[in-house]
């Protein structure tokens, strides 16, 4: 099988003037390469093509713009570091000349716009400055020739390359025969990734924002720092380039910063603007420009960018899937590699129903709801391994919680099943520091589930009560661990939100060959009905039955009983829960009942009281015969705080656990067979 590649499309800004150039000829990426640029053998060339829109129509065609510096993308270094007998061509071709099929080398028509040595010792951008600078002649292509004849091997190096469709492409030569004029170029589709860069005697550049924060809902004066850089052959003085932030939109502000020591050729400074008001919702306009007296060229003088001031949500719950109206999980923040991964389906196909479709796939993976879904896809080449990327809110204010309310936050998801052993996982992450950090929500869920012969989806839940009262950010975490895609659709969050329905308890007995299900009811609100629903894992549920509230217009304060005989329960283990929906669709569900098949001794929990519980909770066995059980009281970080062995006897047992030492707030209760089987799993809220 092959792996698709999604190749992440940046784009060149091309700026014309009369003075300094930056282009950088990067994109679409198109992997990488050895024998570009130097080649891994004694004697290399490699020859490519350059088109006048990649370049600049308008970029380096005077002799005062000439072009003066070429640098290329490093991706890997090798050894050793220096090479000799290292040139450079260039020249002019028509914009009718786009491929370079394989031929003889020769150096006819080009100019030598560089020969000497080149140091190849750190990643990234790596240059040399021309001996001739070039000036192209408009309405042209550039064509470029690299040369190594140094007739030594350079082993490890790696060259990052642009994308080589059929009409832009390269030829190269990679031997032990020094070149000559009967010298073959083999035809290939790999071209160097190149910069090609007009340098002045005195420039200072703006190349990148160092600090930004991440979109939230601001009270506080924020920090955003940028990268001054010195393209120029001379020094930059201390305090000789002012730079300047301004701030436009939702929210005013402006500063001024000057480099507080000199910046050598080639060198850089950080340039850190404090105090920069962002409190108001609404998007911010950022543009920093340097301002060094008697510069050149103004071109690369400049950075912008937009910061979003998010709203803070305080209704609960909130509830949204993937589509444009409610798109609320809508920002992006890597936490570990470079690659961001997140998009939606309709970025990755254009089926009107938003299915995606893997060629590994027996079927697509479609929409749980509407027509379209979040994708994490975990395979954009391979230096994405361990990356981690968060799809993120803004800021929920949570209230002040009772001690008996649900607050979760609860998603679908799932996985298109191609590559099962690349075991790329999702968490439920939050951020109390304005998306400075995340923290993850335990448990993790993991991509694969070898039950999904076509993709599916299962809904994930994790506890978010520990930050009632607060005011945080909630997220998705994706984890790359070099698999495909992971979906994710209708996500919703409830703080404060009252249980629609009240279980005491939720229980199954065999009679014979027939499984009993029983349950009772408290309080119902709104409710609708119940889904029984069945599984012979434990994980993938489908509908057994579905029973009407017994309540008056779905309303009751009163206890309520409901039973249902399974009479054609799975030969095995039989997995229950109850779905229970409101009038409005909301819906929730219970704690898993196991029932055992026929062959093992069977054993259920008919109640668990009271609940909520401060010192101690009573949890009521109904057993076939006389066993053991492992009672395991877990908290919201899954860690096993409480854990003993129970002996059942036949019939039905009562086991009293002292909960007394225990902090409150809300646990599980994990019932387990000898041989680790899960028996029961129901929710604990500790006073």
């Amino acid at each position: 099988m092959i792996k698709k590649l999604l190749t992440l499309v940046l784009l060149t800004t091309i700026s014309s003037a009369i003075f300094s150039q930056v282009v950088a000829i990067d994109a679409p990426a198109y992997g990488t390469s050895g024998n570009v640029v130097t080649g891994t053998n004694l004697y290399a060339a490699s020859e490519g093509i350059y088109s006048e829109s990649e370049v600049g129509a308008t970029n380096f065609i005077t002799p005062s713009t000439a072009i003066n510096k070429i640098e290329f993308s490093v991706s890997t270094v090798g050894t050793p570091t220096t090479f000799g007998n290292f040139n450079v061509y260039m020249k002019d071709v028509p914009l009718t000349t786009t491929t370079l099929a394989t031929g003889t080398y020769t150096t006819t028509g080009y100019t030598l716009v560089y020969s000497g040595s080149i140091t190849i010792a750190t990643t990234g951008w790596v240059g040399v400055s021309l001996t001739t600078p070039f000036t192209r002649t408009a309405g042209n292509n550039l064509q470029i020739l690299i040369e190594r004849a140094d007739n030594a091997t350079h082993a490890g190096y790696i060259f990052n390359c642009v994308n080589g469709a059929a009409t832009l492409n390269s030829r190269r030569y990679n031997s032990t025969v020094a070149l000559s004029g009967t010298t073959s170029l083999a035809a290939s589709a790999y071209r160097a990734a190149i910069k090609l860069v007009r340098v002045l005697a005195n420039d200072a550049a703006l190349t990148a924002f160092t600090s930004l924060p991440s979109p939230s809902c601001f009270n506080t004066n924020q920090t955003i720092s940028v990268t001054l850089n010195n393209p120029g052959t001379n020094s930059v003085a201390a305090s000789a380039a002012p730079v300047t932030l301004a701030v436009t939109g939702a929210n005013t502000f402006s500063s001024t910063v000057s480099n507080t020591s000199s910046i050598a050729s080639g060198g850089s400074t950080t340039i850190t603007f404090t105090g920069v008001n962002l409190n108001n919702p609404g998007t911010n306009n950022i543009t920093v420009y340097s301002s060094l007296p008697g510069v050149g060229s103004y071109l690369n003088d400049t950075l912008r960018t937009t910061i979003t001031t998010t709203a803070i949500t305080t209704s609960f719950p909130v509830i949204t899937g993937a589509e444009t109206s409610t798109l609320i999980f809508e920002y992006l923040k890597v936490l570990n590699g470079t690659r961001t991964h997140w998009g939606l389906n309709s970025s990755f196909t254009t089926s009107a129903t938003g299915a995606y479709k893997n060629a590994d796939l027996t079927d697509s993976l479609y929409p749980k709801a509407g027509t379209k879904y979040y994708i994490f896809d975990s395979y954009s080449g391979a230096s994405s391994l361990g990356n981690r990327v968060v799809l993120f809110a803004g800021c929920f204010a949570l209230p002040p919680t009772d001690g008996s309310n649900v607050y979760d936050m609860k998603f679908w998801m799932s996985q298109d099943n191609s590559f099962s052993a690349d075991l790329d996982s999702i968490y439920a992450v939050v951020s109390v520091d304005k998306g400075v950090t995340w923290t993850r929500l335990l448990p993790g869920f993991g991509r694969v589930n070898a039950s999904f012969t076509t993709p599916g989806w299962i809904q994930r839940a994790v506890d978010i009560t520990a930050y009632a009262s607060q005011t945080i950010q909630l997220g998705i975490e994706g984890v790359s661990a070099y698999g495909n895609i992971i979906g994710i659709d209708e996500i919703a969050v409830r703080a404060n939100s009252p249980l629609p329905v009240t279980f005491v308890s939720f229980s199954g007995l065999k009679d014979g060959a027939k499984n009993i299900l029983q349950w009772s009811t408290t309080t119902e609100l709104n409710n609708a009905f119940f889904s029984l629903e069945r599984s012979l894992d434990g994980t993938n549920f489908s509908e057994l039955t579905t029973i009407n509230s017994k309540a008056v217009n779905g309303n009751s304060n009163t206890v309520l009983n409901y039973e249902f005989t399974d009479v054609k329960p799975i030969i095995g283990n039989n997995y229950y829960r109850l779905k229970q929906v409101d009038k409005d669709g909301k819906f929730s569900y219970s704690q898993i009942v196991l029932l055992k098949g026929s062959k093992l001794n069977g054993v259920s929990v008919s109640a668990v009281y009271p609940n909520p519980a401060k010192d101690k909770v009573s949890i009521v066995f109904n057993a076939e015969l006389a066993t053991k059980v492992n009672i395991a009281i877990v908290d919201v970080a899954g860690k096993i705080v409480q854990q003993k062995q129970a002996t059942l006897n036949n019939g039905q047992t009562s086991y009293i656990s002292d909960i007394s030492t225990l902090r409150a707030g809300n646990y599980i209760i994990k019932v387990t067979d000898i041989s680790g089987a899960i028996i029961n799993i129901q929710k604990l809220n500790k006073q």
